[in-house]
């Protein structure tokens, strides 16, 4: 951030995830939280204009193994089922990283 503002880059976009404001997510989300207030922070002392953009949860082709919808589409391959291990009740916003790509672009 202090190259963008030595650069006097218009504005900053920071990629953070809309479990900011979920208690999902664990040291993953307490990172975003804490730089999204360094970025807004950031704005105050130097006044770098700057859009925080809070995706989903994202996926595609080179999603690791970690990635759920990865997990249960090769679930889904192997076993030709797919088991969900919780409630039912739990809800999670994707986004394909293309067309994550593509807004951010457009932003």
């Amino acid at each position: 951030m202090n190259a963008a503002v030595e650069a006097k880059v218009q504005r900053f976009i920071f990629a953070s995830t809309i479990y900011v404001y979920s208690n999902l997510g664990g040291f993953y989300r307490c990172s975003k939280q804490a730089a999204e207030l360094f970025v807004e922070e950031f704005n105050g002392c130097y006044g770098l204009d700057f859009t925080i953009l809070r995706y989903g949860s994202l996926y595609g082709a080179r999603a690791g193994d970690d990635n759920g919808i990865r997990r249960f589409l090769l679930q889904g391959f192997r076993d030709g089922k797919i088991v969900y291990p919780g409630t039912g009740d739990e809800v999670r916003e994707y986004i394909h990283a293309k067309d994550a790509a593509r807004l951010t672009v457009d932003i």
